[in-house]
């Protein structure tokens, strides 16, 4: 059963493309080669870990972490002071 999932949803590689219609606090840091979707906000202090990828419509409040080789799907929200871990998957 996992191989045919695979099959029809292959794990998507980042790529390190950032949505110009997104908004990103100057304060926030972005790891590198992290995908951040269209209509995505990013508040202060935020920090994105390395390879993730945020998908359209997240929200992301201030001084949030998120760690490496995340995976936020679309339309998530998170309020302000959370952590996650390494290699996380979040949907709504």
């Amino acid at each position: 059963f996992a191989k045919i999932v695979k099959q029809f949803f292959p794990d998507r590689v980042p790529t390190g493309f950032r949505s110009p219609h997104s908004i990103i606090d100057s304060s926030s840091k972005i790891g590198e080669g992290t995908d951040i979707g269209h209509f995505v906000t990013i508040g202060k202090n935020s920090k994105i870990g390395n390879h993730c990828i945020i998908e359209d419509g997240v929200k992301i409040g201030d001084n949030v972490q998120i760690g490496d080789n995340s995976h936020i799907g679309p339309n998530c929200v998170f309020f302000s002071d959370i952590s996650i871990g390494n290699r996380f998957r979040v949907y709504a």
